[in-house]
């Protein structure tokens, strides 16, 4: 079988997202950074300049988890780049820069001023020019000689791709996809912004319960739809005291988490007290 050609494994990852590496002087984060490049390439591609993107679209875009996305998003907004606008009925956000805000903040960062008379080739001279590179040309830290996924097993078969592909079958990577899944489901169904300290413990609890004990999370969310009102209104501990509860009358559910019944104690023979003993003890 022929081997894996690099250059064609990153051909058939798809479009190549830009990154505008100047803008992290005024997200000040790398991921918000990838996020704004990405949503400033569909400014133009509206009408209105709102665009309509949920969670999956956003991370199939740009790889961004929805922890990610959410940390992100309130860099974004706190700074006034970006307005949200949340569709309740189609679970859809429409988000919308502010040009406006973000021309400003850029010229406040580098130096720049807004006069019609000023110099193009002054501001050229005094400000480098940042343009946008692809994230190919960034590294990738699994590919690191001391990174874990570069073990004694992959180093052999010397071959980035396979490292790549040892790290994302990692235990670690595996987890963090199903726990995103878990929030990303969360925050979809029941409308909860699940990045508070507290909510993370939950998320911690239902992670647990789905791959340890046969519980899913997809299942426990159709049943707090299905049994209580308003589940956006609850708090994580309520989350927590209702997530047994979903599967209490499961009659499919393997018992293996239950304790285990008591051996049956073993009754042996009693050796009768010699005649003797007995006259002694006057027991005859």
């Amino acid at each position: 079988m022929a081997q894996t050609k690099l250059t064609n494994y990153i051909l058939e990852l798809g479009r190549i997202v830009a990154f505008h590496p100047g803008l992290k002087r005024i997200t000040g984060s790398i991921n918000a950074t990838l996020f704004l490049s990405q949503f400033i390439y569909w400014i133009d591609k509206t009408d209105d300049g709102w665009i309509y993107k949920d969670s999956y679209d956003i991370e199939e875009e740009t790889s961004l988890s929805v922890y990610e996305q959410q940390t992100a998003r309130k860099i974004l907004v706190d700074k006034g780049i970006l307005e949200e606008n949340y569709k309740r009925l189609d679970h859809k956000i429409a988000f919308r820069i502010n040009e406006e805000v973000l021309n400003d903040l850029w010229e406040k960062t580098s130096g720049k001023v807004s006069n019609p008379r000023y110099n193009r080739k002054e501001e050229e001279k005094s400000v480098p020019s940042t343009p946008a590179v692809s994230l190919t040309d960034f590294q990738d830290p699994a590919l690191h000689p001391e990174h874990p996924a570069h073990n004694s097993a992959v180093e052999k078969k010397g071959d980035y791709v396979d490292a790549v592909i040892e790290f994302a079958k990692s235990p670690a990577v595996r987890r963090e996809a199903i726990t995103n899944k878990i929030m990303n489901d969360i925050n979809e169904k029941l409308h909860i912004n699940v990045t508070s300290k507290r909510w993370k413990e939950f998320i911690d609890y239902a992670y647990t319960r789905q791959e340890k004990h046969k519980e899913p999370v997809s299942k426990f969310i159709d049943w707090m739809l299905k049994n209580n009102p308003n589940p956006a209104y609850y708090s994580p501990d309520r989350f927590l005291m209702f997530y047994p509860q979903a599967f209490a009358n499961d009659q499919n559910k393997p018992r293996e988490d239950f304790v285990a019944p008591l051996p049956e104690r073993e009754h042996k023979k009693v050796v009768p007290m010699p005649e003797d003993v007995k006259k002694k003890r006057n027991l005859t």
